[in-house]
């Protein structure tokens, strides 16, 4: 069972050396026989999918290469890590996360990696999401991650009646990145003892474009998860910098950004990639229309 965990230590890992090595191997040779660090591989899984869903490395090898060789590091890594998922509707699987000058809104949505706005905590369509960062901004870009099992914990023991709406399918806009421009899900999904938490709050809010409106009774709901998501120093905070990788599932913990601001020597620019691995859980049957694929452990994820 994946662990819920409040705060900064969630950050802490002892995989520093070993992940500093494939890295180097990445960057003098192709590496083809990955063998040697399939433990590895195993170990960053395991701490993403059955511990506490978070994984963070900064590393002094990317620290020192140009941008060309920088992305071309992360994408081996991507590729050793899983398996990509579509970014975007031209099939990209690695996307640069920077501010191209457009702005998000209910009724004329952006995607969020293309602009400098505040990002609300949220899940990505996708099981597990890495950046990894090139440069940082002149103000602001906080990336911040809550364990979504201990925000349904705090739910639960504040209003036990909450049980049944968390579990309940609510409208969910597609955002024109599907053939269907809505449907619904659920926020929470514990059958089988399968915990699988999703949340994008502005996609509920956004199906007004299509003349569906939430229920006072939803908009509570989606009020009280706001609440419990923001309690302060509940979240773990990475400051981005040259060469810090981040990676999260999106099934048991939330990520968001904060408002930047750049400058003429310094822009914010991440590197992101949405990944499957064979270790990954079953989803809600409701979940096809994002994923694709429900089954465990099976190639998923991304838009079509």
């Amino acid at each position: 069972m994946s662990k819920s965990w409040r705060g900064n230590h969630v950050l802490n890992n002892d995989l520093f050396e070993e992940i500093e090595l494939i890295f180097n191997e990445f960057l003098n040779k192709n590496l083809t026989d990955t063998t040697q660090y399939s433990k590895l591989r195993e170990k960053i899984h395991q701490e993403l999918e059955y511990g506490s869903g978070v994984f963070v490395h900064c590393s002094e090898v990317l620290k020192c290469l140009d941008k060309n060789k920088f992305q071309e590091i992360f994408n081996k890594f991507s590729l050793w890590l899983g398996v990509p998922a579509a970014i975007n509707k031209q099939g990209d699987y690695i996307k640069e996360v920077s501010d191209t000058g457009v702005k998000d809104s209910l009724i004329n949505p952006q995607r969020g990696h293309m602009t400098n706005q505040e990002l609300a905590f949220h899940s990505d369509r996708a099981d597990l999401t890495i950046l990894c960062c090139w440069s940082q901004a002149y103000k602001g870009g906080v990336f911040r991650v809550r364990s979504a099992i201990d925000v349904v914990r705090g739910l639960e023991e504040k209003y036990p009646e909450i049980k049944t709406l968390l579990r309940k399918s609510i409208a969910h806009d597609l955002r024109g990145e599907a053939t269907l421009h809505y449907c619904y899900i659920p926020i929470l999904t514990t059958q089988k003892n399968n915990f699988v938490f999703r949340y994008i709050r502005k996609f509920n809010d956004s199906v007004i474009r299509h003349g569906v409106h939430l229920s006072e009774e939803e908009k509570k709901l989606l009020d009280l998860i706001d609440s419990e998501i923001n309690i302060p120093s509940s979240y773990a905070e990475i400051r981005f910098e040259k060469g810090v990788i981040a990676i999260v599932n999106n099934h048991i913990t939330l990520h968001m950004r904060t408002k930047f601001e750049n400058s003429i020597d310094k822009k914010r620019c991440l590197f992101r990639c949405w990944l499957s691995s064979e270790f990954t859980r079953e989803l809600p049957e409701s979940f096809m229309v994002i994923f694709h694929d429900i089954r465990a452990g099976q190639p998923r994820g991304g838009i079509k």
